[in-house]
């Protein structure tokens, strides 16, 4: 059974606070924002985006050289409604492992976002 992007919401919250209440460095892949919009700065995906990182990944299996811009995911129709849209590298295997239907629109600034990646905040 593949979980639901909820079930982990709760817990990845706590996990990050934790991890940031200690001053320790994570980075989270393949969650949307906004399942993570109070740690979206640790998304590798939107520090990719935020950063212009074209650096492509080999991988050793099948996949080969994968392109950074193909790291990007689907997003759902209400996305378009997102703040962080831009930001935002979609959702993994959309609608095959995880439903759009949990996805939500966000509608925070995106600037801090990018001023805590680039390193200009705390």
């Amino acid at each position: 059974m593949v979980p639901t992007l909820r079930a982990l919401e709760l817990e990845l919250y706590r996990a990050l606070g934790l991890l940031e209440d200690a001053k320790k460095t994570f980075r989270v892949e393949r969650v949307p924002l906004c399942f993570m919009a109070d740690f979206a700065y640790a998304s590798t995906e939107t520090r990719r985006i935020v950063k212009n990182d074209t650096r492509s990944t080999y991988f050793l299996d099948d996949r080969g050289l994968i392109d950074a811009q193909e790291s990007f995911y689907p997003k759902a129709p209400r996305c378009r409604y997102c703040s962080l849209k831009k930001l935002c590298a979609g959702l993994y295997m959309l609608d095959e492992y995880y439903s759009s239907e949990e996805l939500c629109p966000v509608f925070m600034s995106p600037d801090n976002i990018k001023l805590r990646i680039l390193g200009r905040i705390k």
